[in-house]
């Protein structure tokens, strides 16, 4: 990979690193010099980032945690910060499966798993690593966003709701912390190739294409969402905050 942006020094904290996304940025930020911290629930895919990014000749650790469990988490940092010494970065990716239907046909416990994955756990994120920003004087915190949060498409209310509420903490999380030099800012990757596109209701890889071409997206790898972390990275902490970046087509 080609890297203009240096991260020599800094350490970062990727949730949702075994895999896709959160693993191009994990290894995206340990080629240009990072230290990476690659959390998620499973160990084997956590392990086998960690051990690419090894033969790339970069520094990770895998800790195992679960984002919609603040003990979890928190654990997570404090052996985050126990092996590297501080936080700089963090990059709240973890997210999950989503209850897909109409609306009031969602169960209770279907919703609710929804919300708590892919909103509660970027707040727990945030509840736990930002004290260490703190300390370290300032940093960057990205939660990863969706498109589906301007979208007003039927069947994915409850994924749609729970990152129209990301976006929204991110908002008020970017005012709050502003003070203490601390960026929090939103990527919103759109569609991007992964294990998980195919599970998306019952659409098929080749219908995602078709999709993707009838709005006019492209359809990305992990490593373009990795490549525009890196840029918002760079900027200066006490400079752009509050923003969504996105990669994905808006359609309300």
């Amino acid at each position: 990979m080609n890297v203009a942006v240096r991260l020599d020094g800094k350490v970062a904290f990727v949730t949702g690193g075994g895999t896709g996304i959160g693993a191009g940025i994990a290894a995206a930020f340990a080629d240009a010099g990072a230290s990476v911290v690659v959390v998620g629930r499973r160990p084997d895919p956590l392990h086998a980032v960690v051990a690419d990014i090894a033969r790339a000749g970069g520094t990770a650790f895998a800790v195992p945690a679960d984002v919609t469990s603040y003990d979890s988490l928190a654990a997570a940092v404090d052996t985050a910060v126990d092996e590297f010494g501080h936080l700089d970065i963090v990059v709240s990716n973890a997210g999950g499966p989503s209850a897909f239907g109409p609306t009031l046909d969602i169960t209770p416990e279907d919703w609710a798993a929804t919300v708590d994955v892919n909103l509660n756990g970027h707040w727990i994120t945030a509840k736990a690593t930002v004290p260490h920003l703190r300390e370290r004087g300032g940093g960057h915190l990205i939660f990863m966003g969706s498109s589906t949060s301007y979208q007003t498409d039927p069947g994915v209310a409850a994924y749609g709701v729970s990152k129209a509420g990301v976006s929204l903490l991110r908002q008020i999380l970017a005012v709050e912390l502003r003070n203490d030099n601390i960026a929090v800012n939103e990527l919103l990757p759109g569609m991007v190739r992964t294990a998980a596109i195919g599970q998306v209701g019952d659409e098929t890889p080749q219908i995602v294409l078709d999709h993707v071409a009838q709005v006019g997206e492209w359809l990305k790898d992990p490593e373009d969402v990795a490549s525009l972390a890196l840029y918002m990275v760079s900027l200066p902490t006490t400079g752009t905050t509050g923003q969504a970046f996105n990669l994905g087509v808006n359609r309300t």
